[in-house]
């Protein structure tokens, strides 16, 4: 029971607070979207085709209907391409291949082209190592004709493996390869 204090003023009975007052609401991420976020796209209005203007076809009308030529395809076998493959890349085998395959023409092709590229690089090096040799026992010009003899067999040697890189992806492809200024002397070879 309750004791009533004779002269304490009447409790107030004070306001509750201002979040129990309200009525309860959703938090945020429970509430359903209230409008939609989706872009409608207005729809797409056909352009009529038109014929774009080509200027090769107006003054050269055969250069624009010309099609450009395709690669020559000479293997499709995995086998002899990878035999082509290896003969690019060494000269040694495609000396061997030259004499020891007769029925394929693509390995027979690669081997004859690969033969000819270690020929010559054989060939240039040799004329480069005489004049170095022959010219090097000169005091100053010898030196220099060394160090020149020497820069020309690096830059013989980097086109020489750009040769063979591309003649090793053209086999592989099973693509035929002629050289660029040796294939009309290497063709009776084949």
């Amino acid at each position: 029971m309750q004791r009533k204090r004779p002269n304490a003023a009447p409790r107030v009975r004070k306001a509750p607070p201002v979040w129990q007052e309200q009525p309860y609401r959703q938090p945020v991420w429970e509430e359903a979207p209230q409008e939609s976020y989706a872009y409608e796209e207005p729809p797409y209005e056909e352009q009529p085709y038109e014929e774009p203007y080509a200027e090769e076809a107006y003054y050269e009308p055969e250069r624009a209907t010309r099609v450009p030529p395709q690669p020559e395809v000479i293997a499709t076998n995995t086998a002899i391409r990878l035999t082509c493959t290896l003969c690019a890349m060494c000269g040694l085998l495609a000396i061997f291949m030259c004499w020891a395959e007769k029925e394929s023409r693509a390995i027979r092709h690669f081997a004859v082209q690969s033969t000819a590229v270690t020929a010559l690089h054989v060939l240039c090096a040799a004329i480069l190592l005489l004049v170095s040799g022959l010219l090097g026992g000169v005091p100053f010009l010898g030196f220099l004709l060394t160090m020149v003899c020497w820069l020309l067999y690096i830059a013989l040697l980097v086109v020489i493996v750009v040769v063979r890189v591309r003649m090793m992806l053209h086999a592989w492809r099973g693509i035929r390869f002629t050289l660029p200024v040796l294939w009309r002397t290497l063709e009776q070879f084949y």
